[in-house]
Parts: C-alpha cells; structure tokens; sequence
C-alpha cells in the first residue's frame, strides 16, 4: 500500500468517526429530553447512513486500487470496518428507545450515554494516533485509554442489571430495559473490538 493510499483510507476513517462522534452528541440529547425520541433517531440514522456511504467509499477504493490482497490494506480495512459498526450499534440503540416506546432514560441509563459520547472522542484520538505513529511516538497509551471504557462498562451493566431486577415491579420494563442496558454493554463491545484491532495493526506496523 503506497503512502498515499494509506493517507487516503485514514482521512475516511476519521471521517467516520466524526460520524461516530456526532451520533453520540445527538444520543446525549436523550437525556433530557422526554418526548419526540423518534425524531431524534432520524438524526442519528442520517450520521449513520453517512458513516455507511464513506464505507462503501473505502470498498470502491479498494476495487480500484487493487489493494484488498496486500497485508498493510488489509489490516486497515479492519480497522475501518470496526469503525463502522459502532456507528451501526449507536444507531440501533437509538432505535431502540422508539421501538420500546421508552418515555424517558432512566437515571442508571444516563451514565452509559455519557460514557458511549466520551469513548466516541477517544476513538477519534486513537485513530489520530495510529495514523501519525512512530517508533516514537506509539499509540498505545490511547489505544489502552479507550479499551478501558470497555471495563468500565461492564461494571455499570452489573448494576444497572442488579437494581432493575431488585427494584422494578413492571415485566414490560423489564424486558425493554434488560434489552437496552444489553444494546449499551454492545456498543462497548464494539469500542473495544476497534481498540483491539488498532493495537494489532499499530503492531502490524512497528514489524
């Protein structure tokens, strides 16, 4: 992969991330907000489809360039792809709350929103960070910095799981907020899996 190739796919990457970063701004309004969730799910399902349409961009790069078998290009395509996913999973927890007809976040839910916004600008971070490393200047302080989000989570989902099935008396509400607490404990899945894949790639290129 020419050096400008590699340029290429990263500014698209970040792209998507900007993407990333304005559902979870868009996500947050949530937390306030006690009617007209739908309207907000449209608004992040547009930053979505724009995350989608930069992803076939890569893809049609890759066609054309010729750059799917090579090590280096595939590599970074992973490191797209896992982007792209956590754009899918926040649009489907916005989903979510129109699907189940929530009326309002719980006050349990609002730290998990929160922390899905701060992970969204630590991807960008990392991105950054793999795309200008050097044998100096490595990038797995960050890296480590949004897997950590990850662990955070969990122990949030445990709560969370713990004080809606000692306190909450409704099943409805219980099987659409287990639901919920289960789409937030994926997204940072996700987060992770990008931290993950960007770690095997920075390696990939200290070799």
């Amino acid at each position: 992969m020419l050096q400008s190739d590699r340029d290429h796919i990263f500014d698209l990457i970040l792209r998507m991330s900007e993407c990333l970063k304005q559902e979870c701004n868009i996500l947050c309004e949530l937390i306030d907000l006690d009617e007209d969730f739908e309207t907000v799910s449209k608004r992040i399902s547009i930053s979505e489809d724009d995350a989608d349409n930069l992803m076939h961009e890569i893809h049609y790069y890759y066609l054309d360039q010729s750059l799917a078998d090579g090590k280096d290009s595939s590599a970074l395509l992973e490191v797209a792809e896992s982007v792209e996913r956590c754009t899918d999973t926040v649009d489907d927890i916005a989903k979510d709350f129109v699907r189940y007809n929530v009326s309002k976040v719980r006050d349990n839910a609002v730290a998990s929103i929160i922390s899905a916004n701060a992970a969204a600008q630590k991807l960008i971070e990392v991105i950054f960070a793999v795309r200008n490393m050097t044998k100096t200047d490595t990038p797995f302080k960050v890296i480590f910095e949004l897997d950590h989000f990850k662990i955070e989570s969990d122990k949030l989902f445990d709560l969370q799981m713990q004080k809606l099935f000692e306190n909450e008396k409704d099943p409805i509400e219980i099987i659409k907020w287990k639901d919920l607490y289960n789409s937030f404990r994926k997204l940072f899945d996700d987060f992770e899996e990008v931290a993950e894949i960007c770690s095997r790639y920075s390696l990939y290129q200290e070799k």
